[in-house]
């Protein structure tokens, strides 16, 4: 505050697609910066290390007058181990989806993690969520996984999906 940057109604640090704030010559990235939702086009705040990285290396080059390089948003993937599961995400969520007004359904799905044949497969839970009207409709608009192994790459592919506008 005391800076005189322009902040979001949380406290988060305004910043453009060059992660350039409202002050000359200063830059900002990690967790007090809002971005894009590629989702939604509307701003929010993602604590994540590895969006936290890409806009400080964005950040950087620009500064360093590099090729301009530009941040565009967080689709805001993560995973959790908590004892033996794995919980983890992409996209957004029913609540966001609700508050955004993006008309969407869902699924819930119980398969196994790998092929059933192999010896120790065990049952995934995830939950896939797609748009049912306008260019959403049949379009990912997130998932959530639950499991003791493959909760991850469930949703690592589901990232490449949403970034793919699948």
């Amino acid at each position: 505050k005391t800076a005189g940057l322009a902040l979001n109604a949380r406290g988060g640090i305004v910043v453009d697609e060059h992660m350039r704030t409202s002050a000359p010559h200063v830059y900002a990235a990690g967790d007090a910066v809002e971005v894009k939702n590629p989702m939604t086009g509307a701003d929010w705040m993602v604590a994540l290390a590895g969006p936290a990285n890409r806009q400080g290396r964005t950040a950087a080059d620009n500064m360093a007058g590099f090729k301009a390089r530009t941040y565009d948003g967080t689709w805001g993937s993560s995973a959790i181990r908590v004892f033996r599961l794995t919980a983890a995400g992409t996209g957004m969520n029913e609540r966001a989806l609700e508050a955004a007004g993006i008309p969407y359904d869902c699924v819930h799905l119980h398969p196994n993690q790998h092929a059933g044949y192999y010896p120790g497969a065990e049952i995934l839970s995830l939950k896939i969520l797609f748009g049912t009207e306008g260019e959403r409709r049949g379009k990912l608009l997130g998932a959530q996984a639950v499991g003791k192994d493959g909760a991850d790459k469930a949703i690592d592919a589901a990232a490449v999906a949403l970034q793919a506008n699948m």
